[in-house]
């Protein structure tokens, strides 16, 4: 029987100049992952990523996990359908309107901006995010070309 595995990709670096990279943590679990599998054996014939850094980079520190190993590792294929939607340009395109119009969407971003510490940025991001995407899938807003 075959089986099916889906990997995202490692922690990105939020809030970074360039969020297209795997941060630390990211690398880390990259290894982790290549790690447990080669250990364990697991044999892949196939691996196909996105075409972003993150998730190509995660699949490079896999297969280098694989290779360390001595456990075959295939060419990773990039199929352009597994990138991810445009979450980035939606927010810039479209939470200055937002934010003047709504009451509840300038409080999200006043919280994300006093934010001070990692995590409480994290969180105040993430409710954001959330919110303002909500909008763009649900057809509450529309942006060009996204």
């Amino acid at each position: 029987m075959s089986r099916l595995f889906l990997v995202r990709h490692g922690q990105a670096s939020f809030l970074e100049q360039n969020y297209d990279k795997l941060s630390a943590i990211g690398e880390r679990q990259s290894r982790l992952l290549g790690n447990h599998w080669a250990q364990r054996r697991v044999c892949l014939h196939r691996v196909y990523s996105g075409p972003r850094s993150r998730q190509t980079e995660t699949a490079r520190i896999v297969g280098e996990e694989y290779r360390n190993a001595g456990v075959p590792w295939p060419q990773v294929q990039v199929i352009q359908e597994f990138d991810e939607y445009a979450g980035e340009s939606v927010l810039d395109a479209s939470l200055p309107g937002l934010a003047e119009d709504n009451p509840d969407i300038r409080d999200l971003q006043q919280a994300f901006l006093r934010a001070v510490a990692p995590q409480e940025k994290h969180k105040a991001f993430q409710r954001l995010f959330e919110v303002v995407i909500g909008k763009w899938v649900t057809g509450e807003i529309t942006v060009g070309n996204v």
